[in-house]
């Protein structure tokens, strides 16, 4: 009997407006120590990490979802005062976001987007975990947690 192969991919949008220059929301998220905080879920790093996160760093981390261990590759495409570019690869799951710094008379517009796929019944079951997390408020709640750190460092 065939199994029918399902892919999921769907993306989840927040903002939040930082009263702070963009460099300094970079600098945040290129801190690792900095991702325990605002990072939605426990993660843990498999390896070596690198001292500051930037375009070109790669790295794996350990991430629990649905009770299950799931070992993610990053790579970070581009993070500097314009942004953030990554994508996280499971072995059922994917994981791309992108967050765009934008100047505001007040600060920094930081528009984030998350998208989800995953192939397989186990990404089926982990990707609509990820979306369920993301819908339910993880990514606004990071956005918030990155907004309070960065102007608390002020």
């Amino acid at each position: 009997m065939l199994r029918p192969i399902f892919t999921v991919h769907v993306g989840v949008d927040s903002e939040v407006l930082v009263a702070a220059p963009a460099k300094d929301v970079a600098a945040l998220f290129a801190d690792p120590d900095s991702a325990a905080s605002w990072f939605p879920i426990g993660v843990e790093f498999d390896e070596e990490r690198p001292r500051r996160w930037r375009a070109g760093s790669r790295f794996t981390v350990l991430v629990g979802l649905k009770g299950e261990e799931v070992r993610f590759a990053v790579a970070v495409a581009s993070l500097n005062a314009q942004g953030l570019v990554f994508r996280a690869e499971g072995a059922a799951i994917a994981l791309d976001g992108k967050a765009r710094f934008q100047r505001h008379d007040r600060g920094t517009r930081v528009h984030a987007r998350v998208d989800v796929s995953g192939h397989g019944l186990t990404g089926e079951v982990l990707g609509s975990t990820a979306l369920g997390l993301l819908h339910g408020g993880a990514l606004d709640r990071a956005l918030h947690v990155v907004k309070r750190e960065v102007e608390a460092a002020r």
